[in-house]
C-alpha cells in the first residue's frame, strides 16, 4: 500500500481470459507478496503547503491539514497530534505524536536558492529502536519561502514491502501489511470496514469491491470522504500483484506497485 497502489492491462483472448476467470477465486489473492522496486512505478508525493496568519495548512492531495504556527501540538487525526513552527530563518521543525508519546520528528531545511528543501526525521518504533531517513522536496511552480507546491523526489517511499493475503471464511480475505503494522478484513461487497494493528486510525476506512475475478477496487475514506483509491489486479498466471493507487483529487499521479508471490 502507498500509503497505498492498475496495473498495465493484460490483453488476453476473450476464450483464456474467461478459462482463467472461471477458476479463480479468493484463494488466488492469498500468499505472501514481496515489492518488485525494479519493476514498479511511482509518483513522488505532492504537498502544497501555506503560511496563513497564525498557522500552516499542508494540502495533501486528497486531505488538507491545518496546524497553528506556534509549536503547540493540534489534533490531526484521532488519538494523534502535529505540531510545526519555523525555528530559525530558512529552518522548521515538525513533531508527531500519538497519544501523548512522540512518533518522530522532522527538520524541513531549506536549500538556498529556495527550490528545494530537506526533511531530515528521527523515529522511534514501539520496541525503541530509532531509524533515521532524509527525503528531498523540489518546487514545482511559483512560491516563495515554504509557501507553495513541493514533489518529494522519492517515490514510493511509504510503499509496503511485503503484503500478506489469507482467506476469512468462504467469501473474505484479510490483507495485513507487516510493516506498517497493520491489517484489514473484507468480503469484496463494498463495505466500509476498519484497518486494525498498532499504526491503524480510526478516522481511516477501507472499502474493496470485486470487479472481476482479478481485479478488485478499493477507495479509502477519511472521516467518511473518499481521498484515496485503487485496484489490485492479478497475473495471468496468479504469481504477480500489482497495486495501483491515486488520490481521488489527483488521478493521474498513479503509483504503481508490483509484487511477486513468494
Amino acid at each position: 500500500m502507498n500509503w497505498k497502489i492498475v496495473g498495465p492491462a493484460v490483453f488476453l483472448t476473450a476464450a483464456f481470459h474467461s478459462s482463467f476467470a472461471q477458476g479463480t477465486t479468493k484463494a488466488a489473492w492469498a500468499g505472501h507478496w514481496r515489492l518488485d522496486k525494479t519493476a514498479s512505478h511511482f509518483v513522488g508525493v505532492a504537498v502544497t503547503i501555506q503560511h496563513l496568519p497564525h498557522s500552516y495548512c499542508f494540502d495533501l492531495g486528497g486531505t488538507t491539514i491545518k496546524v497553528g504556527d506556534d509549536g503547540k501540538d493540534y489534533p490531526t487525526a484521532p488519538t494523534r497530534t502535529t505540531s510545526f513552527k519555523q525555528i530559525e530563518a530558512g529552518r522548521w521543525l515538525r513533531v508527531h505524536k500519538m497519544n501523548g508519546k512522540t512518533l518522530d520528528t522532522s527538520v524541513f531545511t531549506m536549500a538556498h536558492d529556495g527550490r528545494s528543501f530537506l526533511i531530515h526525521t528521527v523515529a522511534v518504533d514501539d520496541a525503541g529502536v530509532k531509524h533515521v531517513s532524509d527525503e528531498i522536496f523540489r518546487r514545482e511552480g511559483a512560491g516563495t519561502g515554504i509557501n507553495g507546491t513541493w514533489r518529494s523526489t522519492k517515490g514510493g517511499l511509504n510503499t509496503s514491502e511485503i503484503i500478506d493475503i489469507t482467506s476469512v471464511g468462504d467469501h473474505g480475505l484479510r490483507v495485513e501489511y507487516p510493516g506498517q503494522e497493520m491489517s484489514f478484513v473484507t468480503f469484496m461487497d463494498g463495505s466500509a470496514v476498519p484497518y486494525s494493528g498498532a499504526h491503524a486510525v480510526p478516522s481511516v476506512l477501507i472499502t474493496v469491491s470485486r470487479i472481476s475475478p482479478t481485479v478488485l477496487h478499493w477507495t479509502e475514506l477519511l472521516n467518511g470522504h473518499p481521498y484515496m483509491e485503487g485496484t489490485y489486479s492479478l497475473s495471468f498466471d496468479g504469481h504477480q500483484l500489482t497495486e495501483a493507487s491515486w488520490y481521488v483529487t489527483r488521478p493521474q499521479e498513479r503509483d504503481e506497485a508490483v509484487y511477486k508471490r513468494e
